[in-house]
């Protein structure tokens, strides 16, 4: 038997001996081998870099300077929930020397229900520094709105209330000043659905209240069918100019495709008049936008920023070409 053995070593010896360019083709696949598996263990140690990039971004306003502030749509599962999870965060347009810099903010959510679920909207009060922020109300009792305040980089909830409407699923709010009243603006989602309702109504602080809510039907000009949300961010810039996100969200993995445009204008009393043809900004192929806010550059003129909830893929920051 192991005369057996060494005849069939001798044997495999002079075959490789002779065969010297299939000895050199064995070679190159074991070193083919070996590479490939260094660097799958290369990528794997190298790709926890990819934890510090943007998550998807769910709802954006303007701070200051090159200061957002950004929410993310995180749920609260009770005890199960990860509170390092990023909720608000603080971002900072790049320049040519830094690039893109986010940092998760530290909030404390008030009890009992505590950390936010499913924030979906954030909008500057104007000429304070103050924000209000909005769960989508889609699951109760996760119905509130968030009255925080802004201060050198840090954020304190100073007011919490729930909505004072039945909503389901709210996509987009935004806060608007006329003179010296404030006008609160929020649409739903109303997935796969024709249109949805825009809603309006006067808002004061201290304490938070509401008056009686008007509403609009509006159909976007992204059309309608499954998975197209009329409205998946809207803002209001210092001129009253009213801009819109809409979306197509198939699922996690896309292909998603976004639109934004200009719809109409809130009035000197505090109302809303749409546009009979919405003026296109952008469209966005193979991204989810569901944050808009605008932004008034150091010369005046009105820019418009995006962010992207590309769900598996994360999210991004941009600014849009706008023709003032």
């Amino acid at each position: 038997m192991i005369l057996g053995v060494r005849e069939e070593m001798l044997e495999n010896r002079a075959f490789f001996s002779k065969n010297s360019r299939l000895k050199t083709v064995f070679s190159g696949i074991l070193t083919l081998i070996f590479f490939f598996s260094a660097a799958q263990v290369s990528f794997a140690q190298g790709s926890r870099r990819l934890e510090t990039y943007l998550p998807d971004l769910s709802g954006l306003a303007w701070v200051e300077a090159d200061i957002f502030l950004g929410v993310h749509d995180a749920k609260n599962k009770g005890k199960k929930s990860d509170p390092s999870q990023a909720r608000l965060s603080l971002l900072q347009l790049p320049t040519q020397e830094k690039p893109l810099l986010w940092q998760v903010l530290r909030v404390d959510w008030p009890n009992p229900e505590g950390l936010s679920n499913d924030l979906e909207s954030i909008t500057h009060i104007p000429q304070t520094n103050l924000f209000l922020l909005a769960e989508s109300g889609e699951k109760k009792p996760f119905q509130r709105l968030f009255l925080a305040a802004y201060n050198q980089q840090q954020v304190k909830i100073v007011e919490q209330i729930n909505w004072p409407i039945a909503v389901e699923n709210v996509e987009a709010i935004a806060v608007s000043r006329q003179g010296d009243r404030y006008l609160f603006i929020y649409a739903e989602r109303a997935d796969s659905q024709e249109s949805t309702k825009i809603r309006w109504t006067d808002i004061s602080f201290n304490p938070l209240k509401f008056g009686e809510f008007q509403s609009v039907t509006f159909r976007s000009p992204f059309g309608s069918g499954k998975n197209i949300r009329p409205i998946s961010d809207l803002a209001v810039d210092k001129q009253g100019n009213i801009y819109i996100a809409s979306a197509y969200d198939p699922d996690s993995a896309g292909v998603f495709r976004s639109a934004v445009y200009r719809i109409g204008q809130v009035t000197a009393d505090n109302s809303l008049i749409l546009a009979p043809n919405p003026q296109k900004i952008a469209e966005i192929d193979g991204s989810k936008v569901e944050a808009v806010t605008t932004r008034e550059s150091p010369r005046g003129k009105i820019e418009v920023f995006i962010g992207t909830d590309d769900e598996n893929y994360g999210g991004f920051l941009r600014p849009l070409l706008l023709d003032n």
